[in-house]
């Protein structure tokens, strides 16, 4: 890819000096061409440099009149660290099918971040995973990854503001963040506080993703929930709602809140009880009344996503956006 960088001599020699970044073609001087696939802006800046957001446009501490960028413009009130635009790049590859990031080939036993339904059982008989994505457009800002080990596993949705590519850009930047900074031994504020840093250090501005994070310890039967600005988790045992679990933290790369001691909340783990998490696209009312509806008549076999004709029947009225759910079902038995 070749990246125009109308940068400060500051940046440019830190991206000189930097063995990764060099392995791109970069160009310092002149304007966007027909090979030019990204530029990269810092400070004040002709807008003729914009082109439209045609190519895209990264816009570091840019003049203050320029707060309403054009669609295809990301603005960034600061400079990103290295480590923020390396991962913005990694991510801008891997999306085109250039690149896979380290891990990401092998480590997650789930990965989705496109249209389509997954069923995944989970090792050791411990029980059944359902997934359901439905970007509104071909790319999407919902995502869900599954880590495990001998004695955990982790299960993460997210969902990026926005939909589209720029919502895309930011999901697989969350994945990225997953993967560094989460693990499926353990849960806990510090490492929460890194994936908010990563975000919010390689993220544009006013940009952020909701998340639901479970942890669960099978040998402790005991399960960790972290809600960040996404709808109640619900939980039911043998078609009855058990309990709710609500957002305690607001979302990734809007920066730590001063109460996010008590963001991560325990539950016991329970026999075939189901966790049911969900984005805001899907309307919680109708949510309640599927599963009420199903209770009663669902396959354990086939899962109880696999009955929903469309996710869009469970849709907002009000409210075009990426949709997506997960579900975990806890086997009957655990040893």
């Amino acid at each position: 890819m070749t990246i125009l960088a109308a940068v400060s001599a500051a940046l440019r020699h830190a991206i000189e000096d930097d063995p990764w970044l060099q392995g791109l073609d970069w160009r310092f001087e002149g304007a966007p061409d027909t090979r030019t696939e990204l530029v990269i802006l810092e400070g004040a800046q002709p807008e003729s440099l914009l082109q439209n957001g045609n190519p895209p446009v990264w816009w570091f501490g840019p003049s203050p009149h320029c707060w309403d960028p054009p669609r295809g413009v990301d603005v960034f009130s600061r400079v990103p660290s290295l480590d923020g635009l390396r991962a913005r790049l990694v991510v801008w590859l891997w999306r085109q099918g250039r690149a896979v990031p380290v891990g990401f080939s092998a480590t997650p036993r789930l990965f989705s971040h496109g249209c389509g339904q997954a069923s995944l059982a989970l090792s050791q008989g411990r029980g059944r995973l359902e997934l359901a994505l439905a970007p509104l457009e071909g790319q999407g800002g919902d995502i869900a990854l599954v880590l495990e080990d001998a004695q955990g596993s982790l299960l993460v949705l997210g969902d990026a503001i926005g939909h589209g590519l720029e919502a895309e850009m930011d999901a697989l930047l969350f994945a990225l963040a997953v993967l560094q900074h989460l693990s499926a031994n353990r849960l806990d504020n510090e490492q929460l506080a890194g994936l908010d840093r990563f975000l919010r250090d390689s993220m544009a501005d006013q940009r952020f993703v909701a998340a639901t994070v479970l942890r669960v310890d099978w040998q402790a039967r005991r399960l960790a929930l972290v809600n960040a600005g996404m709808p109640e988790v619900v939980v039911r045992i043998n078609g009855a709602w058990q309990a709710r679990y609500g957002a305690r933290r607001p979302a990734f790369g809007l920066g730590e809140p001063g109460h996010c001691d008590d963001a991560i909340q325990q539950a016991p783990l329970l026999p075939s009880s189901e966790w049911v998490l969900h984005s805001d696209g899907l309307d919680a009312g109708r949510m309640d009344r599927y599963w009420s509806e199903t209770a009663s008549h669902k396959n354990p076999d086939n899962g109880i996503l696999r009955a929903i004709p469309s996710l869009s029947a469970l849709a907002t009225d009000d409210l075009a956006d990426d949709l997506s759910c997960m579900v975990l079902t806890v086997a009957g038995s655990l040893n």
